[in-house]
């Protein structure tokens, strides 16, 4: 499944419209509906990490595919939420590219 048609389908699961997901991820809305009017499988991954930040998802759970596993070790420090942006948007430069 590509991006837009994705996008369109989580956005009708969570009843939600462009124009409210536009607001939360601080997308415009015209670009959010040319991804789901191209159904492209590529996208700039700034605007990726906004609409998953927005939807809070993380890309696995975004593509439909299973989420990863997070280890709820005590020892482990939590990782901070920047690093968990890193973590993010390495994960979509390897889908991506």
């Amino acid at each position: 499944m590509n991006i837009g048609s994705r996008l369109k389908q989580i956005l009708e699961e969570r009843k939600l419209n462009v124009s409210e997901l536009s607001r939360e991820a601080s997308v415009p809305a015209q670009t959010l509906y040319a991804m789901i009017k191209r159904d492209s499988n590529k996208a700039d991954m700034d605007i990726m990490v906004k609409i998953l930040e927005a939807l809070d998802m993380d890309l696995l759970e975004f593509m439909g595919m299973e989420p990863r596993k997070r280890k709820t070790d005590t020892k482990e420090e939590p990782k901070e939420p920047e690093m968990e942006r890193r973590y993010r948007r390495r994960e979509m430069e390897d889908y991506l590219l």
